[in-house]
């Protein structure tokens, strides 16, 4: 059986991996497959300013930025940044058993060499901990995947989820939807 090399396209990690630092990148001769059900389109130079792809284009079309680092993309396929769409980051519920943020947080770095570029937390207990960890990273003073996320579930009366807001009356669920809300959070989940 053939293996094919994939790379993804995330730029955080392909320059860390690199060991380079440059804020231009080219990846020339790669196979792009755009997610779009279009074919995969061969020979292509991608170039990379900063976070944002800047060209695309056959080979020979698309000038490469003197200074750029370049990366040879033969027999590679390019793919736009996965999203893993339910995680959980928690840690409190095995207090007994010490605290899980140095674990949760170690993770962060590997969803990037793994080729997600994004990560959709469900909701947990770790709440102001995700919350700085997601303005971290899009501030990028972390390494990690993109990070949206729920803040605390709300629940009816009796959640078993440590972190959960217990709700049994309509006021309840109306002041915790507020209260998640101004916390940060991207979305409810009830």
């Amino acid at each position: 059986m053939k293996k094919t090399r994939v790379l993804c396209l995330t730029l955080l990690g392909v320059i860390s991996l690199s060991g380079q630092q440059s804020s231009l990148l080219a990846i020339r001769h790669v196979s792009v497959i755009d997610g779009t059900g279009a074919p995969a389109r061969a020979d292509q130079t991608v170039i990379v300013s900063g976070h944002r792809i800047s060209a695309i284009g056959t080979e020979g079309s698309v000038q490469v930025p003197s200074g750029a680092q370049i990366i040879d993309g033969r027999g590679r396929y390019l793919i736009p940044g996965l999203w893993d769409m339910h995680i959980h980051i928690r840690g409190s519920r095995l207090a007994g058993q010490g605290s899980f943020a140095r674990e949760n947080e170690a993770v962060l770095p590997l969803y990037l060499a793994n080729g997600i570029t994004g990560v959709r937390e469900m909701g947990g207990d770790m709440v102001d901990t995700v919350l700085k960890w997601r303005d971290d990273i899009a501030q990028g003073r972390r390494e990690g995947p993109r990070m949206v996320t729920s803040g605390p579930k709300l629940d009816g009366p009796n959640p078993i989820w440590p972190g959960s807001i217990p709700i049994s009356t309509t006021e309840e669920a109306k002041a915790a939807v507020a209260r998640v809300k101004n916390s940060g959070a991207d979305f409810i989940k009830v």
